[in-house]
Protein backbone atom coordinates (compact mmCIF):
# COMPACT_ATOMS: atom_id res chain seq x y z
CA UNK A 1 0.00 0.00 0.00
CA UNK A 2 1.53 3.45 -0.74
CA UNK A 3 0.20 6.84 0.85
CA UNK A 4 1.33 10.39 0.34
CA UNK A 5 1.58 13.02 2.80
CA UNK A 6 1.29 16.43 1.83
CA UNK A 7 3.48 19.19 3.42
CA UNK A 8 4.08 22.61 3.09
CA UNK A 9 3.53 21.70 -0.65
CA UNK A 10 5.40 18.89 -1.48
CA UNK A 11 3.97 15.62 -1.95
CA UNK A 12 6.20 12.86 -0.10
CA UNK A 13 5.64 8.99 -0.93
CA UNK A 14 5.48 6.62 1.36
CA UNK A 15 5.56 2.88 0.81
CA UNK A 16 3.60 0.92 3.69
CA UNK A 17 4.23 -3.42 3.71
CA UNK A 18 6.89 -5.21 1.79
CA UNK A 19 9.58 -3.13 -0.29
CA UNK A 20 9.07 -4.33 -3.89
CA UNK A 21 11.75 -7.04 -5.37
CA UNK A 22 13.62 -6.80 -8.48
CA UNK A 23 13.52 -10.89 -9.91
CA UNK A 24 16.68 -11.66 -10.92
CA UNK A 25 17.83 -14.70 -13.29
CA UNK A 26 21.05 -16.08 -12.80
CA UNK A 27 21.30 -18.34 -16.05
CA UNK A 28 24.16 -17.95 -17.78
CA UNK A 29 24.82 -18.87 -22.13
CA UNK A 30 27.86 -19.77 -23.43
CA UNK A 31 28.67 -20.93 -26.73
CA UNK A 32 31.29 -23.61 -27.80
CA UNK A 33 32.44 -25.07 -30.94
CA UNK A 34 32.94 -28.91 -31.29
CA UNK A 35 32.92 -29.90 -27.96
CA UNK A 36 35.48 -27.03 -26.91
CA UNK A 37 35.00 -25.07 -23.62
CA UNK A 38 32.21 -23.34 -22.99
CA UNK A 39 32.63 -19.19 -23.49
CA UNK A 40 30.84 -15.92 -24.15
CA UNK A 41 32.22 -15.43 -27.30
CA UNK A 42 33.49 -17.71 -30.08
CA UNK A 43 34.34 -16.90 -33.55
CA UNK A 44 35.14 -19.07 -36.98
CA UNK A 45 36.09 -19.16 -40.23
CA UNK A 46 34.16 -21.19 -43.04
CA UNK A 47 36.93 -20.41 -45.40
CA UNK A 48 36.75 -20.12 -48.56
CA UNK A 49 33.48 -21.76 -50.26
CA UNK A 50 32.46 -21.88 -54.07
CA UNK A 51 29.62 -19.47 -54.99
CA UNK A 52 26.82 -21.69 -55.31
CA UNK A 53 27.87 -24.06 -52.41
CA UNK A 54 27.34 -23.66 -48.93
CA UNK A 55 28.91 -24.97 -45.58
CA UNK A 56 27.48 -25.24 -41.91
CA UNK A 57 28.16 -25.19 -38.81
CA UNK A 58 26.82 -26.27 -35.62
CA UNK A 59 26.95 -24.02 -32.34
CA UNK A 60 26.09 -25.20 -28.62
CA UNK A 61 24.85 -23.06 -26.44
CA UNK A 62 25.14 -24.15 -22.73
CA UNK A 63 23.47 -22.60 -19.64
CA UNK A 64 26.33 -22.38 -16.90
CA UNK A 65 24.35 -20.76 -14.58
CA UNK A 66 21.87 -21.38 -12.02
CA UNK A 67 18.88 -20.27 -13.34
CA UNK A 68 16.95 -21.70 -16.25
CA UNK A 69 16.78 -19.09 -18.87
CA UNK A 70 14.87 -18.06 -21.91
CA UNK A 71 16.66 -18.05 -25.78
CA UNK A 72 14.29 -15.46 -27.10
CA UNK A 73 15.96 -14.86 -30.83
CA UNK A 74 18.74 -15.48 -32.75
CA UNK A 75 20.30 -12.55 -34.38
CA UNK A 76 22.79 -11.96 -36.94
CA UNK A 77 23.96 -8.72 -37.19
CA UNK A 78 26.84 -7.06 -39.81
CA UNK A 79 26.76 -5.84 -43.43
CA UNK A 80 26.76 -9.45 -45.00
CA UNK A 81 23.83 -11.35 -43.03
CA UNK A 82 22.16 -12.13 -46.51
CA UNK A 83 25.24 -14.78 -46.58
CA UNK A 84 24.55 -16.60 -43.59
CA UNK A 85 21.54 -18.36 -42.53
CA UNK A 86 20.46 -19.44 -38.65
CA UNK A 87 18.78 -22.88 -37.20
CA UNK A 88 17.81 -23.39 -33.99
CA UNK A 89 14.86 -23.93 -31.37
CA UNK A 90 14.19 -20.93 -28.90
CA UNK A 91 12.81 -21.52 -25.56
CA UNK A 92 13.51 -22.43 -22.26
CA UNK A 93 17.51 -23.84 -21.51
CA UNK A 94 17.80 -25.76 -18.25
CA UNK A 95 21.11 -25.14 -15.87
CA UNK A 96 23.73 -27.53 -17.07
CA UNK A 97 21.19 -28.40 -20.48
CA UNK A 98 22.23 -26.91 -23.84
CA UNK A 99 20.56 -26.16 -27.20
CA UNK A 100 22.35 -25.89 -30.61
CA UNK A 101 22.13 -23.63 -33.50
CA UNK A 102 23.23 -24.15 -37.34
CA UNK A 103 24.71 -21.77 -39.64
CA UNK A 104 25.35 -21.86 -42.75
CA UNK A 105 27.24 -20.18 -44.69
CA UNK A 106 26.08 -19.18 -48.58
CA UNK A 107 28.56 -16.78 -50.26
CA UNK A 108 26.47 -14.17 -51.83
CA UNK A 109 29.28 -12.54 -53.86
CA UNK A 110 33.03 -13.21 -53.93
CA UNK A 111 35.40 -11.83 -51.38
CA UNK A 112 35.21 -12.01 -47.82
CA UNK A 113 32.36 -11.76 -46.16
CA UNK A 114 31.37 -11.54 -41.70
CA UNK A 115 28.11 -11.50 -39.53
CA UNK A 116 27.83 -12.19 -36.14
CA UNK A 117 25.13 -14.30 -34.50
CA UNK A 118 23.83 -13.12 -31.54
CA UNK A 119 22.11 -15.57 -28.81
CA UNK A 120 19.28 -13.30 -26.81
CA UNK A 121 17.73 -14.08 -23.81
CA UNK A 122 16.22 -13.30 -20.56
CA UNK A 123 18.65 -13.98 -18.03
CA UNK A 124 20.56 -10.89 -16.51
CA UNK A 125 23.85 -12.12 -18.34
CA UNK A 126 25.72 -10.80 -21.02
CA UNK A 127 24.73 -12.14 -24.39
CA UNK A 128 26.75 -14.70 -26.48
CA UNK A 129 28.01 -14.14 -30.05
CA UNK A 130 29.77 -15.86 -32.75
CA UNK A 131 32.24 -13.71 -34.74
CA UNK A 132 31.53 -15.75 -38.39
CA UNK A 133 33.55 -15.03 -41.69
CA UNK A 134 33.89 -16.74 -45.01
CA UNK A 135 34.98 -16.36 -48.57
CA UNK A 136 33.08 -16.59 -51.58
CA UNK A 137 35.26 -17.73 -54.52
Amino acid sequence: MKQALLLAGLTLGVSCGRPSVQPTNRGDLQLSLDGGTPTQEVTYDFGAVPLGQTRSLVVTATNVGKDTLTLTRLTLEGSDTGAFFVRGELGDVLPNASTTATVTFGPVRSGSQATRLIFEHDADAPRPAANLSGSGQ
